[in-house]
């Protein structure tokens, strides 16, 4: 006996539901209660455009909540100290301080700026501005550290990535040989 239209798409319509209906209601609860995914199990997080910018004080640091606890309080850190010792801690200045993460992997982020800048959520006057440079921030013995030799505004050498294993990532893409600009390759 042949079905007519409405039958077909009945029945077919009917297999979708029955589908639909035996999947998990999301991606995690087909996973056992102890084996929900974790930021460590991820490859890493990209943020939009130049990427997410937070001010000292402004209550931001929640924007980067899809990373690790380890790596938020660092950039609070940073925040602090700037403020501390390029603005002397002054009132009108503490939300000058700003941290723009674009990239965040196990063990290393990379930071397109961070310095102290006019403006913000504070409006921090321009006396405030002390200019701001790119970073890559690395985890090292389970911390999370900002090393002085990571920060720049200039193409880093190829054997300073390489000393610190910073892997081919947005901001380490290109390196100096000591003769030109060439690919990074780890």
């Amino acid at each position: 006996m042949k079905a007519g239209r409405g039958g077909r798409a009945a029945a077919v319509l009917a297999l979708v539901a029955a589908l639909v209906a035996s999947l998990p209601a999301s991606p995690g609860a087909a996973r056992g209660a102890g084996d929900a995914p974790t930021l460590r199990d991820e490859v890493r997080v990209v943020y939009d455009g130049f990427g997410v910018r937070v001010w000292r004080h402004s209550g931001q640091i929640d924007r980067l909540s899809d990373t690790p606890r380890a790596f938020r309080l660092l950039v609070r850190a940073q925040l602090d100290y700037m403020w501390v010792a390029y603005n002397d801690s002054a009132p009108a200045c503490e939300q000058a301080p700003l941290v723009t993460v674009k990239e965040v992997r196990r063990r290393v982020a990379y930071i397109s700026n961070q310095g102290t800048f006019p403006g913000g959520p504070g409006d921090a006057p321009d006396s405030c501005a002390t200019g701001g440079a790119f970073h890559f921030y690395v985890k090292r013995d389970g911390d999370w550290i900002a090393p002085r030799a990571l920060g720049g505004q200039d193409l880093f050498h190829c054997r300073t990535l390489r000393r610190w294993s910073i892997p081919r990532m947005v901001g380490a893409r290109q390196c100096w040989n000591g003769e030109e600009v060439v690919r990074w390759d780890p």
